[in-house]
């Protein structure tokens, strides 16, 4: 009698076994799942990480060059107009800043020219090597 109830008890306990397996095999494949996916998501941060530092040299280099312009010096002097449908005019070019002001004053003293004192003064910038 010993044996068969011995015997029941190998069984019961093999039955056991086998769900627990299972259950160990199924959340196994869910972890496997879980990893795959956070490995991705890293991936993905990786990507936005070069983008951004990517997108931080460019504004670096932007900003050299802008640097690099800003302390050239200006080749001759717009004097501007905006048109009616918000197009700009050059109206003049002169050396210096000075004989561009001395045109617009010019124009609206010796030409009566009302429209002369909306005009606006704007350096003209020749970057030798600019990547622009």
């Amino acid at each position: 009698m010993k044996a068969l109830e011995l015997a029941d008890e190998l069984m019961s306990d093999n039955e056991h076994l086998a769900v627990s397996q299972s259950e160990i095999a199924a959340e196994l494949r869910r972890l496997a799942a879980v990893e795959a996916e956070l490995e991705a998501e890293r991936e993905e941060s990786k990507r936005w990480l070069v983008k951004a530092q990517n997108e931080r040299d460019a504004r670096k280099e932007l900003e050299a060059e802008l640097e690099r312009i800003k302390a050239l010096e200006p080749v001759a002097w717009l004097v501007l107009s905006t048109n009616q449908d918000g197009s700009i005019s050059v109206e003049y070019v002169a050396e210096w800043p000075e004989a561009a002001h001395e045109h617009i004053n010019d124009a609206i003293s010796e030409y009566d020219n009302k429209e002369a004192a909306s005009w606006v003064v704007r350096p003209v910038i020749y970057a030798l090597g600019s990547k622009t």
